[in-house]
């Protein structure tokens, strides 16, 4: 489990599977990710990083002090040569916003990428429409580095991304977040072809 100042990071379980349905149906919310629901008939924790499309990748759970499920994160798209990876995080419950559990969930999973992955940088790619998410992500120490434009159709027009990146030797979060100790990796498999998340909603 990863440890942060306000949540934690764990394995995901098989009775996460319902909420994590519910929140892949929610248009608002993955439309703030940068995807597109689908309808689906059950979630597999044990697929979900390929659902996400992130290869080598794991999705965790983003959990509050009490244990409840509020969110996910997921890195993944591993390149071992650059030691560089993706990305993705989502708060789902909507009376958790603004309390900076995003924040905090991010600073620990750069941390576990940059200690016990040993790797170089993580990237996100958000919509621009995505304010919220762009402002959680350079809180937590990540720094734009340029916007890829009309790269995401979504509600009838094309969108912007914004690039942000963390690296590991200007990452400045390194001592805002409790210590992690290295999660359980969620293995991958079957894709859900419509559902590409590029960013995060926190």
């Amino acid at each position: 489990m990863l440890h942060g100042k306000l949540v934690a990071l764990r394995a995901l379980e098989k009775e996460d599977g319902e909420h994590i349905k519910e929140w892949l149906s929610d248009s608002d919310l993955i439309h703030a990710m940068g995807g597109r629901p689908i309808p689906i008939a059950s979630v597999d924790p044990d697929k979900l990083a390929e659902m996400f499309r992130l290869r080598d990748g794991r999705v965790l759970a983003i959990v509050g002090k009490d244990r409840s499920l509020i969110g996910v994160l997921g890195v993944g798209n591993v390149h071992e040569f650059n030691r560089s990876a993706s990305i993705i995080i989502l708060i789902a419950e909507r009376g958790e916003w603004n309390r900076g559990y995003g924040t905090d969930a991010l600073r620990a999973a750069a941390r576990f990428a940059f200690e016990e992955l040993n790797l170089n940088s993580v990237e996100a790619l958000i919509p621009t429409f995505n304010e919220r998410a762009l402002h959680v992500f350079q809180k937590a120490g990540f720094q734009i580095e340029g916007t890829l434009r009309e790269r995401f159709f979504a509600r009838g027009r094309y969108w912007d991304l914004v690039s942000l990146s963390a690296l590991r030797g200007t990452w400045p979060g390194q001592d805002t977040t409790a210590r992690a100790t290295v999660a359980e990796p969620v293995t991958t498999a079957a894709p859900v072809e419509d559902l590409a998340p590029v960013g995060s909603t926190a």
